[in-house]
């Protein structure tokens, strides 16, 4: 169907227009992984490390494409995480929608994202040690969420309580379907 000539107006459902997790833009995607980045960096600073003194804390710029290409997937995953509470991304709408997670969503969301980093370092060849190795892929975290360290677990909650946020700050917003 073609588009509206200029002017005219067209009626659609606002759930036809959502992004589906395959859907975001490549240009959405980039931003959001900077942004996701960015907060990352954010909740490292606050606990006093000094950004740029680990390779996971460097910016952008100076950080490794693996490390990248982690931000990117965390960013793709945005839309089967909120399909897990019946939710999509659209655009902002003027006002925008009222909408906050549940402590349950919260706990749900912040898990699925930590069963998708484990799926993710497991896919590269990483593998479960007590101490982490990065020369032999070996990594202390990847165990199931209650095995996770309560400090580990706190930066998984706060980038799902922050993603309503991150969303907004690029003009884009959470819908409920139910």
């Amino acid at each position: 169907m073609l588009d509206p000539a200029p002017g005219e107006v067209r009626i659609f459902a606002i759930t036809d227009e959502a992004a589906e997790p395959n859907e975001l833009h490549n240009d959405t995607l980039t931003v959001l992984a900077h942004a996701i980045h960015g907060q990352y960096l954010i909740g490292e600073q606050e606990k006093g490390l000094v950004i740029g003194g680990t390779e996971s804390t460097a910016l952008w710029d100076d950080l490794r494409e693996d490390l990248r290409t982690a931000n990117y997937k965390q960013a793709e995953d945005i839309g089967a995480k909120l399909g897990k509470i019946s939710a999509v991304v659209v655009p902002m709408t003027d006002p925008p929608t009222d909408f906050s997670f549940t402590a349950a969503e919260v706990e749900l969301l912040a898990q699925h994202e930590h069963e998708r980093w484990c799926a993710e370092r497991h896919s590269q060849g990483w593998t479960f040690a007590p101490v982490r190795d990065d020369g032999r892929k070996q990594h202390e975290l990847l165990v199931d969420w209650l095995e996770l360290p309560d400090e580990q677990r706190a930066k998984d909650i706060a980038a799902v309580r922050h993603l309503p946020a991150l969303l907004a700050d690029h003009g884009l917003q959470i819908l409920r379907l139910r």
